[in-house]
């Protein structure tokens, strides 16, 4: 075996790839798709070293791979509400998805000049094994010359052998039958940069507001969870549709196509809100559709809807969501400031990374 080969079915080997990663050198290792050029994030001029040996320019911004979910975590623990289902999906499924650098948090020994971060989450378990003992990112593209196809196989390691890179032994049995990644970058617009384009639509939940006849709480609940969650977005309620976000309401009793109450309206309109084109919709309407999240006003809506629904109490704390039905204009306003800080304490939870 060339003493470059390192093994990584070993303890020994796995170490020998940390320490060359810690002492700022490049080693090739095997990932999701083709073989990688591997380098430490907090390597100072760790990415020219890749651009050099790839004969490439110098300013590119490689993907990060990271090794674990906690790693992820540590890195985002500030996304915007209701992106980390569709996150962890796309990157257990070899996608490399691009964020803004403003929403994650770099360690202090990365230089990281540029305005978006590529992610990928190798699944690959000797990738992965190198990543945690590494613990922290490493920067990566696949072993070719600019401009030329990746190599597998014996050219690859003639490559390595010719460059001096120190390599997975695992290599020597590389291929290229893996399809290349899907990219997807999501600011300000998703665009599928590769891969297939409806990867962009499924980013945001959806989410039906539910409370009884859909003409005073749910359907004003519906609009205040918009413009909530599109703050944690930083963009318009309209826009969160282009990031596949549905939030709908309806009603267990609802007759269809009614309109939003008057003092409903009347509230709404006072926090800029506008329901003036609500029509109700009944539950068995609303079902015809799949939810990611049913979010209710009180427990007797909980009863109406099937088991195993992906439901829950609007009110986090518990409590029920008054009917202001018949009620004068304060009880609408209390209504309203109930949903306000119930809709808040959601985007909240949607902000952060589920317990597992």
């Amino acid at each position: 075996m060339s003493n470059l080969a390192f093994d990584l079915f070993t303890p020994d080997g796995i170490q020998a790839a940390t320490a060359l990663l810690a002492n700022g050198d490049v080693i090739a290792l095997p990932t999701d798709t083709v073989a990688g050029l591997v380098v430490a994030a907090d390597i100072a001029g760790g990415a020219a070293k890749l651009s050099a040996l790839k004969g490439s320019a110098s300013t590119k911004a490689y993907s990060w791979h990271l090794g674990s979910l906690p790693m992820l975590q540590k890195l985002s623990p500030n996304l915007p509400a209701g992106i980390h289902p569709w996150l962890l999906e796309a990157l257990q499924q070899q996608c490399t998805v691009l964020l803004p650098t403003s929403m994650l948090t770099i360690s202090s020994t990365i230089d990281w000049p540029f305005q978006k971060v590529g992610l990928r989450w190798p699944q690959n378990i000797d990738f992965q094994n190198v990543a945690k003992e590494y613990e922290m990112p490493l920067l990566a593209t696949s072993v070719n010359d600019s401009a030329q196809p990746p190599m597998a196989g014996e050219k690859l390691i003639e490559w390595l052998e010719q460059k001096k890179i120190p390599y997975a032994m695992q290599l020597l049995d590389s291929s290229l039958d893996s399809e290349a990644s899907s990219v997807v970058d999501v600011f300000p617009t998703p665009n599928v940069l590769r891969g297939d384009p409806a990867r962009s639509k499924d980013i945001g939940l959806s989410v039906l507001m539910l409370c009884t006849g859909n003409t005073c709480r749910s359907p004003l609940a519906a609009e205040i969870l918009k413009a909530e969650i599109a703050s944690s977005w930083k963009v318009s309620p309209e826009k969160l549709s282009d990031f596949g976000f549905v939030i709908e309401s309806a009603g267990t009793f609802a007759l269809e196509k009614q309109g939003i109450s008057e003092n409903s309206k009347r509230v709404g309109d006072e926090i800029g809100l506008d329901l003036s084109t609500h029509h109700t919709q009944s539950l068995e309407t609303a079902l015809d559709k799949p939810w990611d999240l049913i979010l209710v006003m009180s427990a007797s809506h909980l009863a109406a809807l099937p088991l195993k629904s992906p439901a829950a109490l609007f009110d986090l704390s518990g409590q029920d969501i008054s009917d202001p039905m018949g009620g004068d204009i304060e009880q609408y306003r209390n209504t309203r400031q109930h949903l306000q800080e119930a809709a808040q304490l959601w985007v909240s939870e949607l902000s952060s990374w589920p317990q597992h």
